[in-house]
């Protein structure tokens, strides 16, 4: 293992990543934080001269990081999931479902499962998850006497979770892409990993999301609240006169997504594109990996040897043209409307194509040595360096986590903190293991 003294950089390799995590923990303005982090790293790696600094940042950083292909599938996949929700939304597909449930939700315990079910069913985005519940359920749960900050726990500890261990979500593109940066600048081989199923052989080990998601259901259905959540409970309980109308109404500020009228809300509007979305991708997998293995290899096996970016774009595709095409003959909404709204729900995915920009060029910086041979601050061989014993290999998870979720819980944005750890984590603990085979280090579970 490299020695701290030997290692080319030295502590100014930890300058970028620990700056921007500060900023962000401090300012909370994620993107801005990155973008200085950034720049930081630029100069370092431009020995602080400030035409050369430019350069860095802007072309081999940002544009290396926009133009790569397996980030412009991201970006595709990301816009036209978000294209998508946007005319499911428009089309009221998502309060037809909502309505089809009010004749269960008769009470405290079946709202709040409710909630916790229509949240586990819209797994395909933590931002459609909590746009579309947030607002449709609020007035159904106020008639219930279900707090606000009940209904705010119930939506976003379902709609992170569920989004982080789907197969099929806005979240797998990016942590595909990120798994892939973190191997790439360890120098693995492709043969022996591949991004798309280390990300599947991580799922069963995503304690957090998994056990949040089972903590939500066994609350909702429990009653049992405690601290300041119980005391909200009983403010609401103890009010007088709360009860709304149990019609749910769409609570959004873009025009361009609200449904026009009753008579359009079907549930099917929301359910097939959804269908639809995974039905594609489960076959895109498979037919894309048909000749990769032997001819007697399993499904499974092909999908694993599949194009995973190319499945996830031909499948946000065919669910936007599902989306359009029923919305459309239902008469949710003209051709023009139907545009408008995909061009919204595209709109609101522009943040997170911001942070995963500046937090690919943030790996980029952070990263050994790239395919074109061109060098980084070899941050990951750096901290390996600075561990050496002090901390077990057996112990990286948990410092892992720990730092995680510091960084989640002060920023607020679960995207970024992936963005910024996954590349080195994945760096650190390929150093931890001494750059062993991947036959010592990894097996796929399946």
């Amino acid at each position: 293992m490299l020695n701290p003294s030997d290692h080319p950089y030295g502590f100014w390799s930890l300058v970028p990543p620990l700056v921007a995590i500060t900023l962000a923990i401090a300012t909370r303005r994620v993107v801005v934080s990155l973008f200085i982090g950034l720049l930081l790293g630029a100069a370092i790696l431009a020995d602080g001269s400030p035409l050369a600094t430019l350069v860095i940042l802007s072309r081999d950083l940002l544009w290396g990081a926009i133009a790569d292909v397996a980030h412009l599938q991201v970006f595709a996949f990301t816009l036209t999931m978000g294209a998508m929700v946007g005319v499911m939304q428009r089309s009221g597909g998502m309060l037809g479902l909502i309505n089809r449930m009010q004749h269960v939700t008769t009470n405290r315990r079946r709202g709040q499962v409710s909630v916790w079910l229509l949240g586990l069913i819209v797994f395909f985005d933590d931002y459609a998850n909590t746009l579309l519940l947030g607002g449709t359920m609020r007035p159904l749960t106020d008639r219930l006497r279900i707090s606000r900050e009940k209904l705010a726990y119930l939506v976003d500890s379902t709609a992170a979770p569920v989004a982080g261990v789907a197969l099929v979500s806005t979240w797998v593109a990016m942590e595909i892409s990120l798994i892939d940066d973190g191997l790439r600048a360890t120098g693995a081989a492709a043969d022996d990993f591949s991004p798309s199923q280390v990300f599947v052989d991580t799922i069963v080990y995503r304690f957090y999301p998994l056990l949040a998601l089972a903590f939500v259901g066994i609350v909702a259905v429990s009653q049992r609240d405690f601290g300041p959540m119980l005391t909200a409970e009983r403010r609401t309980l103890a009010a007088q006169g709360a009860g709304e109308s149990a019609a749910p109404e769409l609570h959004d500020d873009v025009p361009a997504l609200r449904p026009e009228n009753e008579r359009t809300r079907a549930w099917y509007l929301a359910v097939a594109p959804i269908v639809v979305t995974v039905a594609a991708i489960l076959w895109v997998l498979i037919e894309t990996g048909g000749g990769a293995g032997a001819a007697d290899a399993s499904i499974w096996q092909r999908m694993n040897e599949g194009d995973p970016y190319l499945a996830m774009i031909a499948g946000s595709v065919a669910g936007l043209a599902c989306a359009a095409l029923l919305g459309y003959a239902h008469g949710a909404f003209p051709p023009g409307d139907g545009l408008r709204a995909a061009a919204a729900g595209a709109w609101q995915m522009m943040p997170a194509i911001v942070i995963l920009t500046f937090a690919w060029a943030l790996a980029a910086v952070t990263r050994s040595t790239d395919e074109a041979g061109q060098g980084g601050l070899q941050t990951g061989a750096y901290l390996a360096a600075l561990m050496g014993d002090a901390v077990p290999a057996a112990l990286l998870p948990l410092v892992v986590f720990l730092c995680s979720a510091v960084v989640a819980f002060c920023t607020g944005s679960s995207w970024a903190t992936m963005a910024i750890l996954t590349p080195l984590s994945i760096s650190l603990a390929w150093q931890a293991s001494d750059g062993a085979g991947a036959g010592d280090v990894y097996k796929p579970i399946m």
